[in-house]
């Protein structure tokens, strides 16, 4: 987890603040586990994507989605396996668990590429 220790202040206009809090509803990349809204990660997320830092967001969000399908691909195989124990196999299982494979190896080859990117400093800001 990120330790964020500093506080930004921020005034708007109740028309302003709803607008925010309305696109933040609809963002899903910036939920909280529980699937509820977190104002504070959308607008972080806003404002470093339109300032063009690129920290480990991108990183980040490639190893959720690499967590995300391994467990999916955990789930398969053990239902793959109970289905070929109860003689009920059939080629769909097998192409599905291919196709998420073929997930995994994309999720690791642009994980692969952002941390390649970090390495190669591509921050705009020297402080970074």
């Amino acid at each position: 987890m990120v330790e964020r220790d500093i506080i930004v202040c921020l005034r708007l206009t109740e028309a302003e603040y709803r607008h925010i809090r309305e696109r933040a509803d609809k963002d899903t990349e910036t939920r909280r586990k529980d699937g509820t809204r977190n104002l504070s990660a959308y607008m972080r997320n806003r404002v470093l994507q339109e300032s063009g830092f690129r920290g480990d967001a991108g990183v980040e969000r490639e190893l959720r989605q690499l967590s995300y399908q391994v467990r999916k691909i955990g789930v398969n195989i053990n239902q793959a396996t109970k289905k070929i124990n109860s003689g009920h196999w059939n080629r769909d299982v097998a192409l599905t668990l291919q196709e998420e494979l073929a997930q995994v190896g994309r999720h690791m080859e642009e994980l692969k590429r952002l941390l390649k990117e970090g390495r190669g400093g591509n921050h705009e800001d020297p402080e970074h």
